[in-house]
């Protein structure tokens, strides 16, 4: 009986262990449709990633931003902010297209690996905002419990909330009239 409890015990460390070692993903897709023109969406989204303090767009109860601008090369400072702490954690920009598309990934000491690409896509509409992202760990970092359990969905639903916000005090000439909400 001991060495089949023994047996047990050992199986059970090794899958134990074979699972905190192994990779895991999390990624997420969001795509917001504007009345928004896309460079004065881009104008609203670098504002936010220089400093999100200022940014009317920004969620500011989960996090703040700040950068010298989006392009790629530049460093982006994140403050995630929890019930309990605040947390910094640096992203670079690595890929940039001026009023179309960048892509930012953490630095290497982030508990997360992988990347983020925010796109704008013209429609006869305005445009779309697509936000699209996918990390990879191991273990269970606090960052990705963070992530998964409460960062993600409030973040999105903060920024659409904050767009459409947003929209109705535009200028006419930056939106289009005929607005079609999903």
């Amino acid at each position: 009986m001991k060495k089949r409890t023994l047996l047990f015990g050992a199986a059970l460390a090794a899958g134990i262990t074979y699972w905190w070692r192994k990779p895991k993903e999390i990624s997420f897709d969001y795509t917001f449709k504007t009345n928004f023109s896309p460079t004065v969406l881009w104008t609203y989204i670098e504002e936010a990633f220089r400093n999100s303090k200022e940014s009317e767009l920004w969620v500011q109860h989960l996090e703040e931003l700040e950068t010298t601008g989006i392009a790629a090369g530049n460093k982006v400072m994140a403050i995630y902010k929890t019930p309990m702490f605040a947390k910094v954690h640096h992203y670079y920009i690595t890929e940039a297209s001026y009023g179309k598309y960048f892509v930012y990934e953490p630095v290497a000491e982030h508990p997360l690996k992988g990347r983020t690409i925010v796109e704008i896509t013209p429609t006869k509409r305005g445009c779309n905002l697509r936000w699209r992202g996918k990390y990879y760990f191991k273990g269970m970092p606090l960052a990705a419990i963070y992530l998964v359990g409460y960062f993600e969905k409030a973040f999105f639903e903060g920024l659409q909330e904050n767009l459409y916000k947003i929209e109705p005090r535009m200028p006419q000439n930056m939106q289009v009239i005929d607005r079609v909400y999903d």
